[in-house]
C-alpha cells in the first residue's frame, strides 16, 4: 500500500508543477456551462414550454454545472489513453519488471490527479455558485448524503475500469488513438454528458439502465439534482458494483490474452 502512496503524492506533486492546465480547463469547463445555459435559454423560448422532461430552465443548468464539477473527479479519460499509449509504445515493459500492480498504479495516480483538479475546480466555482444560487435548483433527499462519497468513489471506479477496459483493446489493433474519441462521444452520450438521459423515451431509458454508463455521470447528478428514491439510490449502487465486478473480470482476460502477444518493442 505504501508504494502506491508514494505513487500518488509524486503525481500530485507533478501536477502542481502543471496547476495552470488544471485552472485553464476549469475555467473553460464554466465558459462551456454558460454556452450550454444560452443554448437551454433559446431552446426553452422557442418551444415556449416551461418544462421539458420534467426539467425548467434552471434545473437543467443546475444539471450541466454539476456535470461539470463532478466529471472533473470521475473523469478518467487520459488514464484509459496513457495505458494503451505504454502497450503501443512497449513503455509497458518497464512496469512488468516493477514489483508494482500495473493498473493499481495507475489508479493512484488517476486519484491523485482527481482530487487535485476537483480542489481547484471547485473553488473557481464557488463564484458561480455565490452569484447564482438562488436560481440553482436542487432536490435533495439529506439521508442520501450519507451514501454520496460512495456513489462518487464507485462511479470513479466504474468509469476508470471502462476506459482500461477499451484502452487494453490496444494489444489486439494496431492504432486506436482514433477510437478514443469515438468512444469519448459515444461514452458521452449513453452517461448523461450531453444530456440529462430521463428527457428520453421511458422504453429507451429503460436500455441504457442495464448499460453500466449512466451510472457514471447522470446518476450522481441525479440524486443532488433532480431527486431519486430511496429504492432507485440502492438500485443504483447495486448496479454500479455489479458492473465493477464485470468489467474486473473483462479487464482479466484482455490482459491474459493480450500480454501473450505483447512483443514490447513499440512501433
Amino acid at each position: 500500500m505504501s508504494r502506491y502512496l508514494q505513487v500518488a503524492k509524486i503525481s500530485w506533486q507533478n501536477a502542481l508543477i502543471y496547476k495552470a492546465n488544471f485552472i485553464g480547463t476549469s475555467i473553460m469547463n464554466i465558459f462551456r456551462v454558460i454556452a450550454e445555459a444560452a443554448f437551454w435559454a433559446v431552446f426553452f423560448e422557442v418551444s415556449k414550454k416551461d418544462s421539458i422532461g420534467g426539467y425548467t430552465l434552471f434545473s437543467i443548468i443546475t444539471y450541466y454545472l454539476l456535470m461539470f464539477i463532478i466529471g472533473t473527479f470521475i473523469n478518467a479519460n487520459q488514464t484509459g489513453f496513457s495505458i494503451a499509449n505504454d502497450i503501443k509504445t512497449g513503455r509497458l515493459s518497464q512496469f512488468l519488471v516493477k514489483p508494482v500492480n500495473y493498473l493499481g498504479y495507475y489508479m493512484s495516480e488517476a486519484i491523485s490527479k482527481k482530487l487535485l483538479q476537483l480542489s481547484i475546480t471547485l473553488l473557481i466555482f464557488i463564484p458561480v455558485f455565490a452569484i447564482c444560487y438562488k436560481n440553482l435548483v436542487f432536490n435533495i433527499v439529506p439521508v442520501q448524503l450519507i451514501f454520496y462519497p460512495l456513489v462518487l468513489s464507485l462511479a470513479f471506479i466504474l468509469n476508470y475500469l471502462i476506459n482500461v477496459a477499451f484502452s487494453l483493446t490496444a494489444f489486439f489493433v494496431i492504432e486506436i488513438t482514433s477510437f478514443f474519441f469515438l468512444q469519448e462521444i459515444i461514452f458521452n452520450f449513453l452517461s448523461g454528458g450531453v444530456f440529462p438521459l430521463d428527457i428520453l423515451p421511458k422504453s429507451i431509458l429503460g436500455v441504457f439502465r442495464l448499460l453500466p454508463f449512466m451510472y457514471v455521470t447522470y446518476f450522481p447528478i441525479s440524486i443532488l439534482n433532480k431527486g431519486i428514491s430511496t429504492s432507485e439510490l440502492f438500485y443504483g449502487i447495486a448496479a454500479q458494483c455489479i458492473w465493477i465486478i464485470v468489467l474486473y473480470i473483462i479487464i482479466k482476460i484482455l490482459w491474459r490474452f493480450g500480454i501473450r502477444l505483447y512483443a514490447g518493442t513499440g512501433i
